[in-house]
C-alpha cells in the first residue's frame, strides 16, 4: 500500500459513460514480470497492490510468465486522472490493450486470476477476450452492478449503494477517510473487524481511501454483463467463504448462479481477504486450476 494521493473526482456519470467500453488503455499500468511461458495475470483487489501476490507469482513463476499489474493509485502505476468517476472498462482497458499486442506477436491463451475488485476486472477482460482465455480464477468479485439486472436482487443493490454514502462527500477530511475505511473494512469482513486491525495497517489503508472510493463507484455503478462469461464453462473458478456477510457474498452467488458449469471451491470462515490472510489455502486452488488448462 501507499500513500497516493488521488485527485478529487465529481463522482457523477451520463447513461453514455456507463455503458462505454474504456477509453484510457493510452495509460499503462505499472506491472511486474516473472517467469516465462503461458501468461497468467494477476489483479489485485481494492486498497491494495500486486505485492499481495508475492507468495503465488513465485510459485507461478517456474513455469509461468506471470504478470501482476497495480492499479491506477496504487505503487507505480499513475493516479487516474479523468475528469469523471473511474470504471471497471477503465481499468481494464490498459491490460485489454497489453493482451491483443501479446496476441498479435504470438497467438495464444492466457491465464486470468483476480480478487475483489481485481476479480471484477478480470471478469470484465474475458468477457472481452473469451476466445484468448485457458482458464479465470475469481475470489469474491465485487461487480455489484450485475445486481441491477435482476428485480429480485434491485432492492439490495439499492441498499449497498445507500451503505457506502456520498463517497465525494465522505473523501473530504482525514477523518471521513478514517470513517470510510472502517465501514469498508465491517463490510466485507463483518460488524467490528476494523477494531481488531493493527494500527499499522488502518493507516496503511487510510492512505489510500481516496483512491479506493473510485473503485467503489467502479463496483458499484459499472454496467457489467456475465453471458459471455458462460461459454468458459469449467475454465471458470469461483472462489468464496460462504459465511461472509451476505452482501459481501451476494455478487459470488450471482456469478455461480449464471456461470452454471464453473468450478467452485469454498473457503469456510477465511473471509474476503482470504488470498492475502490465508494466501497458502487459496493459492494452491488457483495453480491446481491453472494446472488443469495450461498447454
Amino acid at each position: 500500500m501507499d500513500t497516493k494521493k488521488a485527485k478529487q473526482v465529481d463522482f457523477k456519470l451520463s447513461t453514455t459513460q456507463l455503458s462505454h467500453k474504456g477509453d484510457d488503455s493510452s495509460k499503462p499500468l505499472h506491472k511486474s514480470e516473472t517467469g516465462s511461458g503461458q501468461i497468467v495475470v494477476l489483479c489485485h483487489g481494492a486498497a491494495s497492490h500486486s505485492g499481495q501476490w508475492k507468495a503465488l507469482i513465485k510459485e507461478l513463476a517456474q513455469g509461468y510468465r506471470v504478470i501482476a499489474f497495480d492499479q491506477y493509485g496504487y505503487r507505480k502505476s499513475s493516479l487516474w486522472t479523468e475528469n469523471r468517476p473511474m470504471l471497471i472498462q477503465d481499468q481494464a482497458a490498459p491490460i485489454i490493450s497489453f493482451l491483443q499486442n501479446c496476441f498479435q506477436l504470438i497467438p495464444q491463451t492466457v491465464h486470468l486470476v483476480g480478487h475483489s475488485h481485481g476479480a471484477s476486472i478480470v471478469a470484465y477482460i474475458a468477457s472481452q477476450l473469451s476466445e484468448n482465455i485457458a482458464s479465470l480464477s475469481m475470489y469474491e468479485p465485487n461487480t455489484f452492478g450485475i445486481l441491477k439486472s435482476n428485480d429480485d436482487d434491485r432492492q439490495k443493490y439499492e441498499e449497498i449503494v445507500d451503505s457506502f454514502g456520498d463517497l465525494h462527500s465522505r473523501m473530504n477530511t482525514a477523518q471521513n477517510r478514517e470513517i470510510f475505511a472502517e465501514d469498508l473494512m465491517d463490510f466485507w469482513l463483518g460488524d467490528g473487524s476494523w477494531v481488531g486491525l493493527e494500527e499499522k495497517l488502518k493507516s496503511q489503508l487510510i492512505s489510500v481511501m481516496q483512491t479506493t472510493a473510485q473503485e467503489v463507484y467502479s463496483a458499484l455503478h459499472s454496467n457489467f454483463d456475465l453471458s459471455p462469461l458462460i461459454e468458459l464453462e469449467m475454465r471458470v473458478h469461483m472462489m468464496y467463504d460462504p459465511y461472509s456477510p451476505p452482501a459481501a457474498r451476494l455478487v459470488t452467488e450471482r456469478y455461480i448462479d449464471t456461470l452454471e458449469n464453473a468450478q467452485v471451491s469454498t473457503f469456510d470462515h477465511c473471509g474476503h481477504l482470504a488470498p492475502i490472510f490465508h494466501a497458502k489455502r487459496v493459492n494452491q486452488k488457483i495453480c491446481e486450476h491453472i494446472k488443469c488448462f495450461s498447454l
